[in-house]
């Protein structure tokens, strides 16, 4: 029954982590298109710059849209089908305004990357099992997930696995899941030490490495180690009380 239950509390976690941060960090194919073609000259609800100011586009009819991108070619240079589709799927769309904004902020998340170090998988490895401790003191990763094969006593268990994490979730949305994490239990222990975005990155370089790695039990180390110190420990009980009682036998044996 408490397995039943830890991996139902583990696919929970593992869906509000794709609905919390899919939408938000994803590429807006669209959104992207408009800001390479259109934003030199076109805003949506930010005022009229080089052409109209665009943000009642999503009440005209989709051939009215079509005519006008069409027409864009001549400033932008010639489209293809599918981005002229694209362009005015985006124009109809009623919430293109907040979906500029979001593209605005990956672009930006981006270029601050630019500037970090590139990921390193052995920094990574020592920050996730706390060989190195993080800039701002929080919680060492292992102390509640493993990567499906950490040596002598595994990992912790209150959350799921990382083995496979960079292919479930990418690198966009790890990066939001640790330098600011939506999951209660993790915005509470990194609420006051928050983990660096560099340092995000080497964790990140870090699972990456990993996911090509067979899958271990690490629980099997962990019984393995509680049986032999249980057999020591039953040792050592019998070598040093194995006398105890043999003075007191011959005693009762002379008499």
């Amino acid at each position: 029954m408490k397995r039943q239950i830890r991996q139902s509390l583990k696919l929970l976690f593992l869906v509000v982590a794709t609905i919390s941060n899919t939408f938000v960090y994803a590429q807006d194919k669209q959104a992207e298109l408009f800001v390479k073609k259109c934003a030199g000259c076109h805003t949506i609800g930010g005022g009229d710059l080089g052409g109209p100011d665009l943000k009642k586009s999503f009440s005209s009819t989709p051939a009215d849209l079509l005519k006008a991108v069409t027409r864009m070619q001549n400033q932008v240079g010639p489209l293809l089908k599918e981005e002229m589709d694209d362009l005015v799927q985006f124009l109809k769309s009623q919430d293109s305004q907040n979906r500029l904004k979001q593209e605005a902020e990956r672009e930006s998340s981006q270029q601050e990357e630019v500037k970090l170090d590139p990921p390193d998988p052995e920094i990574g490895k020592a920050l996730f099992y706390g060989n190195k401790p993080f800039k701002d003191g929080g919680l060492s990763c292992i102390s509640c997930h493993d990567v499906g094969g950490v040596p002598l006593a595994g990992g912790g268990k209150l959350g799921p696995s990382l083995h496979d994490s960079y292919e479930k979730f990418g690198k966009r949305n790890l990066l939001s899941g640790i330098v600011d994490p939506k999951w209660k239990v993790m915005k509470d222990i990194y609420n006051d030490k928050k983990i660096t975005k560099q340092e995000a990155m080497h964790l990140i370089g870090f699972l990456r490495s990993v996911q090509d790695e067979p899958l271990k039990n690490s629980s099997l180390p962990f019984l393995a180690i509680s049986a032999l110190i249980s057999i020591l420990g039953f040792a050592l009980i019998w070598f040093f009380y194995r006398n105890r009682l043999k003075d007191v036998r011959k005693n009762l044996t002379r008499k």
